[in-house]
């Protein structure tokens, strides 16, 4: 399902194509519905739509439930960063922009599509009488034609895509990360979809090109499935795309640019969504689903492992403590809502071999995965956690929580040894790095296996007694461990340097079962309200003006002020647990547009998952 109008016609119809060619090999085998904004959502619910690719608005509210159907949808990545904006007859675009209904203004009439955003958004910000009610896109256009009307709103790619004698406003209004919908009973579904639009960032990034994508097909190396390449090759990479339907109408440029390709190198990454429609009463926990069961339990499973800053075990204290615990606390207390949070957490301190980390979650030792890393395969299926269960429909995984890379310790005389590996230099180099952890899978594909060293023990050991000349791991194992080399006072201890070379990316997330969307959502949307409360200047001690949540019953309408009150906001918790070894920089700022917006589309693909 899509809308109708220039915009969609180009740019929603070719992301439709994308999945017909990753579901049936050809993009041609799309249906094309155009449903209207009032029923749109009962549409994809009684099946008549697989996908809805509507510009609409990723909100908690439809992820939980949408007001027209009760029922809670599935969201892919943002595809599109837009927001509600003004277009019409100069005067009036200029009172609209400037929130002003009085003379000169008095005379402003706003058509508005009901049942979307913006009408919420416009209802709160302009008196009724100013405001037309219209109930398709071509309305809005038609409204402005007849006089009815002397601004439209909706958002910004629509505004530019009209062809009118009219201007365009500079305001935005809103938020507005546009995704593509499927229904919530269907994880393997939803992350098809999502893993499309995720294979057409990573083939920009990559300069993977509607030209070239045939050869990505053909390359056996590949573990990516080569239906996902055959996107790629029906429509292009997402830039091919955006450049084909969008950039005359939008240019590209802020949030809509691939992290790291625009001029602000040091915009974050950390954005959160818009709550929507949160007031309306929920109807509780599933029946014999995940957080009914935790409740009965009586306590929250969270498996971690152990790092630096992330989840240690404080002996003198007689607690775990690290950014991955704290996260493990603000699931518990948003479930039993008690001060005395850590009676009714159990963390369980895992093994770090990324191949059976999620197993854990499979065979229901924990109930949640605090710090687990995102895989494509494993989002979508994977059958191997659990052979016997054809049903079994992989994992979710939250909003990233840290950003990270695979960084490099080395002795000073291999200093400019990482990098380059690839044309044969430093043959007589040797790494630790932490057994099967995902650190050691990516290594594979950088080094002859031959140079590697596993090793089950912190791998800061290995250099610093003298088993290996270069170590590598994330950012705290590497740069953490420099700082207590200085401090080892054995003969045989070995000081290291920290490369300047450091490769990939990696995101921490919440993980949970695919099979119950309302606990993943649930989950979600924790992490998500811990940079909403940042972005708004809210703290521990302004935790009230959190909004209140009734979605998931009266039982959970405090979760986020407690989560707030208790632990803080994405800020309190870096600098509790992490700042005293990585200071706060690059991916782990927010994206809130201070100076100005940086790029916020990005992949969380890696080369371990696509070229092997």
């Amino acid at each position: 399902g899509h809308r109708n109008g220039s915009f969609p016609n180009g740019f929603l119809i070719d992301l439709c194509r994308a999945i017909a060619a990753t579901v049936f090999g050809n993009g041609s085998k799309a249906e094309f519905i155009v449903p209207t904004t009032q029923d749109r959502f009962l549409l994809l619910e009684n099946r008549s739509l697989d996908v809805l690719i509507s510009g609409d608005t990723i909100t908690m509210g439809r992820d939980i439930q949408e007001a027209t159907t009760g029922m809670g949808f599935s969201f892919s990545i943002p595809f599109l960063y837009d927001g509600l904006g003004f277009a019409g007859m100069e005067h009036f675009v200029s009172c609209a922009d400037s929130l002003f209904t009085l003379d000169p203004c008095a005379d402003l009439q706003i058509c508005v599509q009901i049942g979307t955003t913006h009408y919420d958004i416009l209802s709160l910000l302009f008196p009724a009488r100013h405001i037309v009610e219209k109930d398709t896109l071509e309305a809005l256009f038609e409204g402005l034609k007849r006089n009815e009307c002397n601004v439209i709103a909706t958002e910004h790619a629509l505004l530019g895509g009209y062809n009118g004698n009219y201007t365009s406003g500079k305001t935005f209004l809103s938020k507005e990360p546009l995704g593509m919908v499927t229904r919530d009973n269907d994880h393997q579904w939803a992350s098809i979809v999502n893993g499309v639009i995720e294979t057409l960032l990573f083939a920009e990034a990559q300069n993977v090109t509607q030209d070239n994508a045939p050869e990505k097909m053909n390359d056996n190396s590949s573990t990516i499935d080569s239906r996902f390449w055959k996107a790629v090759e029906n429509v292009g990479n997402y830039g091919e795309i955006y450049k084909r339907h969008l950039e005359e109408i939008l240019p590209r440029q802020g949030l809509n640019e691939l992290h790291g390709c625009d001029s602000n190198e040091t915009s974050g990454l950390l954005y959160s969504f818009p709550f929507g429609e949160i007031q309306n009463d929920g109807q509780g926990p599933t029946s014999d689903g995940t957080i009914e069961r935790i409740v009965s339990q009586g306590e929250l499973r969270c498996g971690v492992v152990v790092r630096v800053g992330f989840a240690e075990y404080d002996e003198h204290h007689d607690q775990w403590k690290g950014l991955d615990v704290d996260y493990c606390r603000a699931v518990t207390l948003s479930i039993f809502a008690e001060d005395d949070v850590d009676s009714r957490l159990v963390v369980v301190n895992l093994p770090p071999s990324e191949k059976e980390l999620l197993k854990y979650l499979a065979n229901g030792t924990i109930d949640l995965l605090s710090g687990g890393n995102f895989q494509l395969e494993q989002h979508i299926f994977e059958s191997s956690y659990d052979a016997t269960n054809p049903s079994f429909a992989g994992f979710a995984f939250s909003t990233p929580y840290y950003y990270n890379d695979l960084f490099f310790g080395v002795l000073p005389e291999f200093q400019k040894c990482p990098g380059l590996w690839e044309i044969g230099l430093c043959s007589d180099i040797n790494i630790c790095v932490g057994n099967e952890t995902i650190h050691y899978l990516h290594l594979e594909t950088l080094v002859d296996p031959a140079l590697i060293i596993p090793v089950d023990y912190p791998v800061n050991e290995g250099i610093l007694r003298g088993n290996c000349s270069a170590i590598a791991g994330s950012d705290t194992d590497v740069l953490f461990n420099q700082k207590l080399a200085a401090i080892i006072s054995e003969p045989e201890t070995k000081e290291y340097v920290r490369s300047q070379f450091k490769d990939s990316q990696y995101s921490l997330s919440l993980v949970t079962m695919g099979d119950d969307s309302q606990w993943s959502a649930f989950v979600n949307w924790i992490v998500l309200s811990t940079i909403y409360a940042e972005e708004q200047g809210i703290h521990r001690f302004t935790a009230n003006q959190m909004p209140l949540i009734n979605l998931f019953g009266e039982q959970f309408e405090r979760m986020f002020r407690d989560t707030i009150a208790f632990l803080g906001n994405y800020q309190e918790l870096y600098a509790r647990n992490i700042e005293r070894y990585i200071p706060r920089q690059g991916r782990n700022l927010l994206n809130d547009g201070n100076p100005s917006f940086g790029g916020q589309h990005h992949t969380q693909l890696r080369e371990k998952y696509v070229v092997d």
